[in-house]
């Protein structure tokens, strides 16, 4: 922008012109007052003029005196030692000499006579932040850097704590604890007998146990927390552009210093506060400060005069704020904490809150406590009583001490039966899966925005695309072209090209042989002249280390011009030419434009979609030779009938070939702004309104030029792979239609049966014909913001979980509306990626693919972990409770300290074994799960059933008949072990079982591969036979011999088998088992539907709100549509209305514009659509089909498309 339009720029204030600075106005003085504080003392010898604060609240007032007070934008700039053309130095450190006050005055002339105080300057920071040889160390010092503080986080000490701090595992301590010292006074007392000393061991090795849970849990916290931490500074770094040492270059946003000149254009997102240097229609959205609906106007400090003429356009740029329309620079005032969005963040810190799943899981959860708690309350009651016989009858004689610890048993005996009853890593499953996913998912290019978007990845049922970049590589080329309305060329080597792409295309669209480097050299000089001119001047890329930076149209005009046209270097071009105003690029114009000034008079180079361009052209270029122009000028004939027939049919060969065609045109001007255009215009002052009345209908073509972007290896698969998933794909371009058809027809995604629409046709429809269409509708070109947005809706409307990626500004209301926002890493703007949930480094619609799959994942991880645990927690707490129950205290089949055992094995190193996998294959070979299925399926349940009979009829097989039956000779001790090592090993192998919570058998898929899963394994064997060789009295254990060790690995090896057994059985049998059986479960479903009633009535009630937006999507007053068809298709049931006419989204305000910049757009015919009608002859190819509505050309004649009138589906249409 150094190089750019210079006419904003204007020379410094001075008192004459603008009386509000005048030197001895009293604005001035009270303004420089505010700024200064109180007292005129001001001083000397520092390196800046201005401290943070000053600069704080020279934004924060807005007032005009006070950018006057300090010689507007040229003292601001004085002050902080920059330049506004050429930035900072790239070489700047340490700034070796002081500035004194009135230097910085000097610069204001008259302004300054001594009256006006001038500004405190700043006080040293506290603390360096950085070594004095560091880039900008001064800057960094005095002004702080562009990063906010890292939020206070929760020690290790703290998360141990927080584990402990819970009640069953604090009672258990504490029950601990007692027991410990009556045990250490009983061996005391006793003279250190055998017994009382396994007593305090055994409460010693309980106490240790709790410990190094709880150390795990806090562990696994900090872990998490460590993740979440890095993830947030990856989302908070993105590239800006500034201007140093008089050249654009990309910098991090964290590099970003007081200072510097950063520049910005559409879909931007301001890195800093600051005062703006130069603009072209700059227009801002700073709803997030103000909370206005309207577009904030914004002009450069020079212009900003403060006398009523600038009263709804100011100079000051707000981090945070959206760049909406325009193209400027400015200078950074504020950075960090002391930018107006830094200490907003600051005021607003909170956690991270908590997902989805998280709340359902703790629900779940919660659920579980209770009927954990009412099972553990009346096993408590029951030893109670029998405790309470015991000492009036057989224990009598028992002394108090003695009794207590009876007590004590029973009582830390059903605390256990609870704690491992309840899964307490639940909670720490999904936050372990959701770290370990969102940190390893940035190895596959996803970067996870939101976390609760990693969970409706998986349930993801229709994803919608762009085309650039996503199913093409954005790397463009000029593949062919035409200059005037004669002179063909094709590529330099039509095989080199083409075999840059997998589809072979042929890269030229014309017959003539004729390259671009053969033409360039026989075009007429004034011909050659314009052309690199209007690829260099209306252009808003730069270049940077001899690499062309912006978008990837610009980039591949300005390369061909490089090589063909001997442009030189694009910032010497630019300096060559006066440019006076600027109309950047349009989404809803499809073309940009540029004024220079060209001798005496102006010229409007014009460039945009070609099917737009042309349209504007009256004219065109002809004789663009030197054999048939000696003279080199340039040679206009009008764009008759003939002519515009080839430039259509050249147009449809590009989009047939995959290429994009761009066009270039300009028009002569007497003067800028011209007389007679502003006097057509409505508004006689708007030059945006008296631009549209120049370049209708009255443009000379020049060029157009065929872009080629390769399609992606990797696309064809990626569409394959998501059909296999039971994902539908769309595209969603703004490109033409026919280049939309070819894209989608070659990567699969538009295929027979399906329907190609263009905006424009999609705005007709009512809604009642777009619930018909949508289930079918593959391709929506030429669609705008709104068009997106509406689809979307709609199609969650349908039911579907909707997936949009795009990397626009226009794509961001659909990002938002969607269930999954894709934007592009590379390509994105900031407005699109802050719209977004998931950032897609590499552009790639394979790393799409693979983000749903880690969705999938997640979710398949906490299921994992449920279905392994509830059988733990089942057969565990059954096992404790019968044989206490039946037995007595003493006779229980596991020792509280084992259950801890298994609680700390079992409980949180699988939630986190169970995390930290890789999303299998099979995972993207079935249909997605609906966002409103149960956590828990039948399948699952099937199988947490089935492997309990198992467990159970196994343990008490071994219990009860292990001495008399297996092993008469073993003692009681040996076959308790027995027993407590085969169970183990049951939960070891059933650990592999629970890899699959489907009906798929292969357990063992990727298993090599997961790490994490083995070695947990492997420490729970290793603890395992550690436990029986050297537990001993401790955790009540004995050594086994080699018959007894085979014997506990058989039987838990069994366990898969007997997996495979109960995947045979039909889950249609699991269910009407369970439905004749639900009368005898009353008691336990009483806990469960408590807190399903509460849920669904929450659900019941955001379902009411969202049905009730979705009336207003597509129609003001629309009754919700009784069917997808209910009849509305054929030509007499059909009724329309301008009212029915699709609207924009409803809550969701469509691009919001100001009102100074209105294009008037050229809607298509609002007369009402025979959708029937348009279908069937689109299939039949009759000559009355639709323009804007296709049908794919394989699809069966006998097929209705959209003719169906069943009702509103359970499921998604893409899921029927």
């Amino acid at each position: 922008m150094g190089n750019g339009p210079e006419t904003r720029r204007a020379s410094p204030l001075r008192a004459a012109e603008h009386p509000t600075a005048a030197p001895h106005d009293a604005s001035s003085h009270d303004a420089g007052s505010r700024l200064s504080g109180a007292g005129p003392t001001v001083a000397v010898n520092t390196k800046f003029h201005l401290s943070p604060d000053q600069l704080f609240r020279l934004l924060d007032q807005r007032n005009p005196p006070d950018l006057h007070s300090i010689g507007g934008l040229q003292g601001l700039c004085e002050g902080l030692r920059t330049d506004p053309s050429t930035g900072l130095s790239a070489d700047e450190t340490e700034l070796d000499d002081v500035i004194a006050p009135r230097r910085a005055a000097s610069v204001t002339g008259d302004l300054y006579d001594g009256s006006v105080p001038l500004p405190r300057p700043s006080s040293p920071a506290p603390f360096p932040q950085g070594p004095p040889s560091a880039p900008f160390s001064d800057r960094r010092r005095v002004f702080g850097e562009n990063r906010l503080p890292e939020p206070k986080t929760t020690s290790f000490v703290a998360l141990m704590w927080r584990s402990l701090n819970n009640k069953l595992m604090f009672l258990l301590a504490a029950s601990a604890v007692v027991s410990l010292a009556l045990g250490v006074s009983q061996v005391t007392v006793s003279g250190g007998s055998a017994v009382a000393k396994v007593g305090w061991m055994q409460s010693a090795t309980i106490i240790g146990a709790i410990l190094a849970t709880v150390i795990a849990t806090a562990a696994n916290d900090y872990q998490k927390n460590y993740k979440f931490r890095k993830l947030s500074q990856k989302c908070q770094d993105r590239q800006v552009t500034a201007i140093r040492s008089g050249t654009c270059c990309r910098v991090s946003i964290f590099d970003v210093v007081v200072g510097d000149i950063l520049r910005v254009e559409p879909g931007n997102v301001l890195a800093a506060d600051g005062v703006l240097v130069e603009a072209s229609r700059l227009f801002c959205d700073e709803s997030h400060l103000s909370g206005e609906a309207e577009l904030a106007s914004k002009v450069p400090a020079d212009e900003f005069y403060g006398d009523g003429s600038s009263a709804f356009a100011n100079p000051f740029m707000y981090s945070g704020a959206t760049v909406s329309q325009g193209i400027g620079t400015y200078v950074v005032t504020a950075v960090g904490v002391n930018s107006s969005s830094g200490r907003t963040a600051m005021s607003l810190r909170n956690e991270v809150e908590t997902t989805l799943l998280q709340q359902k899981l703790a629900r779940l959860a919660g659920s579980i406590v209770v009927l954990g708690s009412v099972i553990g309350l009346l096993y408590f009651v029951s030893l109670f009583t029998r405790f309470l016989v015991n000492i009036s009858t057989r224990s009598a004689s028992a002394s108090p001490r003695e009794k207590g610890e009876m007590f004590l048993n029973v009582f830390m005996l059903a605390i256990a039966v609870v704690v491992i009853a309840v899964p307490e890593g639940l909670s720490l499953a999904v936050a372990v899966a959701l770290a370990s996913a969102s940190t390893r998912m940035l190895k596959d290019n996803i970067l996870a925005r939101l976390l609760q978007s990693c969970e409706v990845m998986g349930s993801a049922t229709t994803v919608c695309l762009d085309k650039t970049g996503t199913l093409t590589r954005n790397e463009m080329t000029v593949a062919s072209g035409l200059i005037g309305c004669e002179e063909e060329f094709g590529p330099e080597d039509d095989r080199s090209c083409a075999s840059r792409d997998t589809d072979n295309t042929a890269m030229s669209s014309f017959g003539n042989s004729q390259t671009a480097s053969r033409l360039a050299g026989d075009l007429a000089s004034d011909v050659k002249w314009l052309l690199k001119l209007s690829i260099a001047a209306n252009s808003t890329a730069f270049e940077q280390d001899g690499t062309f930076v912006g978008g990837s149209t610009e980039v591949a005009l300005l390369k061909f011009a490089r090589e063909h046209l001997a442009m030189g270097p694009l910032a010497e071009e630019r300096a060559n030419v006066q440019v006076v105003d600027r109309f950047p690029f349009d989404a809803d114009r499809k073309y940009m434009a540029t004024i220079i000034k060209h001798g005496d008079k102006h010229l409007m180079l014009v460039k945009g979609a070609a099917e737009v361009v042309l349209g504007d052209c009256a004219t065109t270029l002809e004789n663009t030779k030197k054999n048939f122009n000696p003279r080199g000028e340039l040679v206009v004939a009008d764009v008759d009938e003939s002519k515009r027939e080839m430039f259509e049919s050249t147009t449809h060969s590009h989009a047939r070939n995959l290429l994009r065609p761009v066009a270039v045109a300009y028009r002569d001007l007497d003067s800028w702004p011209p007389i007679a255009a502003l006097g057509a215009a409505e508004d006689p002052t708007d030059t945006a309104a008296s631009f549209d009345v120049l370049s209708r209908h009255q443009l000379t073509f020049v060029a157009m030029f065929a872009l080629h972007d390769p399609l992606r290896p990797e696309a064809i698969t990626s569409v394959r792979q998501c059909r296999r998933a039971g994902i539908s794909v769309r595209l969603l371009t703004g490109d033409n239609l026919a280049i939309a058809e070819a894209i989608a027809m070659k990567c699969g995604i538009y295929r027979a049966g399906g329907i190609a629409m263009d905006g424009p046709t999609f705005r007709r429809l009512t809604p009642e014909q777009a619930n018909a269409v949508l289930p079918r509708l593959q391709v929506l070109a030429r669609s705008n913001a709104n068009d997106k947005a509406m689809l979307v809706t709609a199609l969650k409307r349908l039911g579907e979980t909707v997936a949009v990626a795009g990397d626009g500004t226009n794509d961001a209301l659909a990002l938002k509306e969607a269930d999954i926002g894709f934007s592009m890493g590379s390509s994105g703007t900031e407005v699109a990626k802050q719209a977004s949930s998931i950032v897609v480094l590499d552009d790639n619609f394979a790393s799409i693919v693979k983000a749903l799959a880690w969705g999938r994942r997640i979710i398949q991880s906490v299921q994992k972990y449920c279905q392994f645990q509830f059988t733990l927690n089942l057969t565990a707490a059954v096992i404790t409770i019968v044989s206490t129950l039946v037995s007595g205290v003493n006779a229980s089949v596991f020792q509280v300290v084992q259950l801890l055992w298994l609680n700390l094995v079992m409980d949180i190193l699988t939630a986190v074994s169970f995390s930290m996998d890789y999303p299998p294959a099979y995972l993207m070979r079935r249909g997605p799960e609906p966002r409103n299925s149960p956590l828990t399926s039948t399948a699952m349940w099937k199988m947490i059933l089935g492997q309990s009979i198992y467990q159970l009829a196994v343990v008490f097989a071994l219990h009860y008949a292990g001495s008399s039956h297996f092993w008469p000779d073993a003692d009681r001790a040996q076959v308790q072990t027995v027993v407590f090592n085969a169970y183990m090993f049951m939960q070891v192998f059933n650990q592999l079982n629970c890899r699959r919570v489907d009906n798929g058998l292969d357990v063992f898929e990727g298993l090599l591969e997961d790490i994490w899963f083995l070695g947990v394994q492997a420490l729970s064997v290793f603890g395992q036979i550690l436990i029986v060789f050297t537990g001993g009295n401790t955790f009540g254990t004995v050594p086994l011999t080699g018959q007894q060790w085979g014997w506990s690995v058989m039987l838990g090896i069994l366990v898969i088998p007997v997996g495979v057994v109960i995947r045979y059985i039909p889950d249609a049998w699991v269910t009407s088992t369970s439905r004749a059986l639900e009368p005898l479960a009353w008691p336990l479903l009483v806990v469960f539907r408590r807190s399903r009633t509460k849920k669904a009535d929450t659900k019941r009630q955001e379902t009411g709100d969202a049905n009730a937006a979705a009336q207003g999507t597509f129609a003001d007053g629309a009754q919700k549509p009784r069917g997808w068809l209910a009849g509305v298709l054929g030509r007499k049931e059909q009724q329309h209305s301008p009212e029915l006419a699709l609207t924009a989204v409803d809550g969701a305000a469509p691009t919001r514009r100001p009102a100074a910049a209105v294009v008037e757009t050229r809607p298509g015919s609002q007369e009402p659509l025979d959708l029937l009608a348009a279908i069937e002859a689109s299939k039949h190819g009759a000559d009355g089909a639709l323009a804007g509505l296709h049908v794919h050309p394989d699809t069966a004649k006998d097929n209705p498309v959209a003719a169906t009138s069943v009702p509103y589906p359970r499921r998604p249409p893409t899921q029927m």
